[in-house]
């Protein structure tokens, strides 16, 4: 655990090779020996402040790093580590392709040579060449000569820039913003891969790097904007936060947070280039962009929940990409208010919040509310419980989150103030359920009234029932219900 999910040099057959050259020795490698040492950590020159220790030398290859690591000699402790590699931070001019000219932070290794990699920010913002060459190649730094990044080339070279410089803005959003050190929150080096594959129509998070393709040149260019390089570091902070699983509702959600963190750190950064289209600067020609937040259905995605274009196949990890355009939509009438029609006809309203306080809302359900199995109704709920938090309840931006969350076919007939009254007493089994269900109350022994009613508020089913007596709910329709009993609401799902 000293070094998670690293890739040490003597496991790279390149770093190897390249140091039995340097060395001019056919057996030098970079596997670590143990020397045994006597050292004092405690600024002591008592006889009882020196122990036997053993010294090692961790060469690094990824994340890069050079340590001197001391292990004491009888209880196996590391009692110090020390970092070798000495960086130069300097100021660099970055030509981006994507958002003009921009200030970065490179590491000066000479005086003309200088690589990305940022060690002023956290543990160090690492931007490194994971183009293939040839069967031993494992990466390489991009370098410069003058510290003025301009490497138009064939290979595209200056879409790092627009990485290095969009993971920096990205660190500085959610450092300033939340407090947030990250993506893990302590600090952790962020490694970003470009030239990934070969002409990949993609970008990725992989739990523990940024991955970014070139594109294929036809449908795209390199997939390194400032929207796309902020959501796909987003996706690092919801692993480190509510985990959102993959798929499904819980995974529309965990794309749907990184579109929004995706477009609010473009607006502040790169505002002359913003739209609510996700990735819309790196298709070409006539070629659509990914998805809209303005309007979902434009890019065939839902802005309404089960209503036009809401996916309920198994394509898509359950439509991960697809339904993310609801919560995407709330974020964007939450921004920028909004009077219609839902796709039941029914007019809504919301009054605009804006950019910084729909965001902090969106922020303080992924890191404190959520967890890695929330739906949708749990965002729409608990996003309340954010935001009384932030700003009171029943406080004017309370009152549009509901709005917009109605917007998108939430909080219909129930009321959200019902929410208080929500209680554990009752359960409903099984849940999910398909041909009977029944209701539990250890502490109610009467005939109750229950209600069911379906996701556009109405009310598909009355029956008055006894303590653990079934109720014939096999002429509903598959999907999502709640059931009312007085004034306590339970969520059940048909399946």
């Amino acid at each position: 655990t000293l070094y998670n999910n690293a890739l040490f040099k003597w496991e790279v057959n390149s770093e190897e090779q390249q140091l039995k050259r340097i060395k001019n020795n056919p057996l030098a490698t970079y596997r670590p020996i143990a020397i045994p040492v006597i050292i004092n950590n405690n600024d002591s020159f008592k006889q009882e402040g020196f122990k036997l220790a053993y010294k090692i030398d961790v060469f690094v290859h990824l994340p890069m790093s050079h340590e001197l690591v001391y292990i004491d000699a009888a209880s196996g402790e590391i009692v110090d580590r020390v970092e070798q590699i000495c960086s130069i931070d300097k100021v660099g001019i970055a030509h981006t392709r994507y958002s003009g000219i921009k200030f970065i932070h490179c590491d000066s290794i000479n005086a003309d040579s200088f690589v990305l990699y940022d060690s002023t920010r956290g543990k160090g913002i690492h931007t490194i060449d994971a183009r293939v060459i040839s069967v031993t190649d494992s990466f390489r730094n991009f370098s410069d000569s003058d510290n003025v990044w301009n490497n138009v080339n064939f290979y595209q070279d200056e879409v790092a820039t627009d990485v290095h410089w969009g993971t920096e803005m990205t660190f500085d959003y959610y450092k300033d913003t939340f407090g947030r050190w990250s993506y893990s929150g302590d600090s952790a080096i962020i490694l970003s891969r470009v030239h990934v594959g070969d002409k990949f129509n993609n970008a990725f998070w992989d739990g523990v790097s940024a991955n970014y393709g070139d594109g294929d040149r036809v449908k795209m260019q390199p997939l390194t904007s400032l929207d796309i390089v902020s959501h796909e570091l987003t996706h690092g902070i919801t692993q480190y936060t509510a985990g959102l699983r993959y798929e499904n509702e819980s995974g529309a959600l965990n794309e749907s947070f990184s579109d929004i963190f995706g477009k609010t750190i473009q607006h502040i950064h790169d505002t002359d280039n913003f739209s609510w289209y996700i990735a819309d600067q790196i298709v070409i020609g006539s070629k659509t962009p990914f998805r809209s937040m303005s309007n979902p259905v434009e890019l065939d995605a839902p802005k309404y929940y089960y209503g036009i274009k809401y996916y309920t196949g198994q394509g898509d990890n359950g439509g991960v990409h697809i339904n993310s355009g609801v919560q995407n939509h709330w974020f964007y009438l939450l921004v920028n208010g909004g009077i219609g029609k839902r796709e039941d006809n029914k007019y809504y309203k919301v009054e605009a919040i804006g950019f910084d306080k729909a965001a902090k809302v969106a922020y303080a359900n992924l890191s404190s509310y959520l967890t890695s199995f929330s739906d949708y109704y749990d965002a729409s709920y608990l996003s309340l419980d954010a935001a009384a938090t932030l700003f009171g309840e029943n406080s004017f931006e309370w009152k549009q989150v509901q709005s917009a969350w109605y917007a998108v076919g939430f909080f219909e007939e129930l009321s959200v103030d019902q929410q208080s009254s929500f209680q554990n007493n009752w359960t409903v089994m099984p849940n999910p359920g398909n041909l009977q269900i029944t209701l539990f109350n250890p502490d109610n022994d009467q005939i109750n009234e229950c209600k069911i009613v379906d996701i556009t508020g109405k009310t598909v089913l009355t029956a008055n029932v006894g303590p653990g007596e079934p109720i014939d709910v096999n002429a509903l329709e598959n999907g999502i219900y709640f059931i009312r009993i007085g004034n306590v609401v339970l969520k059940w799902v048909k399946a």
